[in-house]
């Protein structure tokens, strides 16, 4: 048995519940940056038989190369990123770059660049270059089959188009939705998001079980904000379309975040369930 499930005192029910199984997983940059234990889970789901479609994301490093060039990142009250003409320039030198780093830390993987099809929102012109991811690229789907590779890496980086203008480039496609976009492509097992704060806090209680229509309640009256609300907003997505049955929202900070929430073992964090 792997080291990790024998450390986590899990057992072959376990395994053999995760076997030809999809996880979705998306990690933000403060999870990619800070927890030790990410690719160790996903090696270990991926060793189990399992196929992990990893959705990172960067604002960390793409806010820094901003700083380090004189550029101020700017956010939406919503949180999300501002991406003009520099700004997209920058993102496009760093995201491609964090991909190629997280290659080397799993096995039998593939990194896709760009990962969706976008769209240009038209009364969302404030945002720049950002497109609201619609699918995914065929080449993804294509990996999803192929039996060799078990892990598959996917950027918030979308081809954009706009019906009347065609073809627009590459654009900045928020992680957190193009995370949701594949659940609603691939009908996966779980989706993941790990963020760096113990789950969805409403009166400063973390609720660590909660239904679509309390997620629901939860966005509409105002108790999440920033990255917290685009979780929830792409949490219920899949949802909602009848892609998936219930979505982590996880503190990816904590050791063994992923396998210990798919072990129904304690975890920090909020399942939105239908």
């Amino acid at each position: 048995m792997d080291k990790t499930l024998q450390k986590l005192g899990l057992n072959a029910v376990d395994i053999e519940a995760w076997q030809g199984k999809i996880f979705v997983v998306k990690a933000g940059g403060d999870v990619l940056d800070n927890a030790n234990t990410l690719k160790e889970d996903v090696n270990t789901l991926a060793a189990c038989g399992a196929k992990v479609v990893l959705v990172y994301g960067g604002q960390n490093k793409i806010s820094e190369a901003m700083r380090t060039k004189g550029y101020k990142p700017r956010f939406t009250s919503d949180g999300l990123r501002v991406t003009d003409e520099a700004a997209m320039e920058i993102f496009l030198d760093v995201v491609p770059k964090i991909g190629h780093e997280l290659v080397e830390g799993f096995k039998n993987v593939a990194l896709v660049l760009p990962s969706v099809y976008a769209i240009k929102k038209p009364h969302c012109t404030e945002l720049g270059y950002v497109g609201e991811p619609v699918k995914l690229l065929e080449r993804a789907k294509e990996l999803m089959d192929t039996k060799k590779i078990k892990v598959v890496l996917l950027p918030p980086l979308g081809k954009a188009y706009l019906k009347e203008e065609g073809y627009l480039g590459l654009w900045n496609s928020n992680a957190d939705a193009v995370a949701g976009v594949a659940c609603v492509d691939l009908h996966p097992e779980e989706l993941l998001f790990l963020t760096n704060v113990d789950g969805i806090k409403v009166d400063e209680q973390v609720e660590h079980y909660m239904s679509i229509k309390e997620a629901r309640e939860v966005l509409d009256k105002g108790y999440v904000t920033g990255g917290m609300q685009q979780k929830v907003s792409y949490a219920l997505l899949p949802l909602q379309e009848d892609a998936i049955n219930h979505v982590h929202i996880l503190n990816g900070l904590q050791p063994h975040a992923i396998l210990n929430a798919l072990a129904h073992k304690p975890f920090y964090g909020t399942v939105i369930y239908r």
